[in-house]
């Protein structure tokens, strides 16, 4: 999946209008309920930090690895590689059973068939080894999403009561949830745009009309300094 992402950090206020907004010319996420639901992620790293300090110096070309579950279900997870080249992104993602999580990219044979994803556990497998991954920070949210389906097909996303935790092993269940310290405000949320194309005018006026302000912010980077550094 190659997109951009633009990121804004907003108000209440801010995010009130915008799911107001939204909400009229989108449809909610088919995920969810009523196109809201939880995001746990656990991301890996080396003991360096490496992909930590790459996006803190900003570098144009960087990518990190993380397992993710979506909705509150622990069964099933996702192990994910995001691959940033200044705004493009790609997102490569297998699914895992959550018993294997720890022993997922230590099968000697491919457990996938196809050749996309043969190609992307072969990468994870080399990247975790490289940089002897382990388990680092947790991240949560709660995830409202909207579908634009224009010319210009584009998904937002605000994310909500941001929070994080160290890790000292992966965890996917409810404890985990029980050591997470605010990452962001209360009253503040992460709002997204992604699209494969140029963004229209319409929401271009938007971002303006309601003073949003384009900028960085990593959940990961935002977890590490709080729960890992301090």
């Amino acid at each position: 999946m190659d997109r951009f992402e633009y990121k804004y950090r907003i108000e209440s206020l801010q995010a009130q209008k915008l799911e107001e907004l939204l909400e009229s010319i989108c449809i909610t996420d088919s995920h969810g309920n009523d196109g809201q639901y939880d995001v746990l992620s656990c991301y890996l790293d080396s003991s360096r930090l490496d992909a930590f300090y790459e996006n803190i110096e900003g570098q144009a070309y960087r990518k990190k690895m993380r397992v993710r579950s979506y909705g509150g279900q622990f069964e099933n997870v996702y192990y994910e590689i995001k691959q940033r080249f200044n705004q493009r992104v790609i997102k490569k993602r297998l699914p895992c059973a959550v018993e294997n999580i720890e022993a997922f990219l230590e099968v000697a044979d491919c457990p996938f068939s196809k050749v996309q994803e043969k190609l992307w556990y072969c990468e994870m497998q080399l990247m975790s080894q490289r940089l002897k991954h382990q388990p680092i920070v947790y991240t949560r949210y709660r995830r409202k999403a909207f579908l634009y389906e224009g010319v210009q097909p584009l998904r937002f996303t605000i994310d909500y009561q941001v929070q994080g935790a160290k890790a000292e092993k992966m965890n996917f269940s409810d404890d985990v949830q029980m050591d997470m310290i605010d990452l962001l405000p209360p009253d503040q949320a992460i709002f997204e745009v992604k699209g494969t194309k140029t963004l229209p005018k319409w929401f271009v006026a938007l971002v303006k009309g309601l003073e949003l302000r384009k900028g960085r912010y990593s959940k990961f980077s935002e977890a590490v300094k709080k729960c890992v550094l301090t």
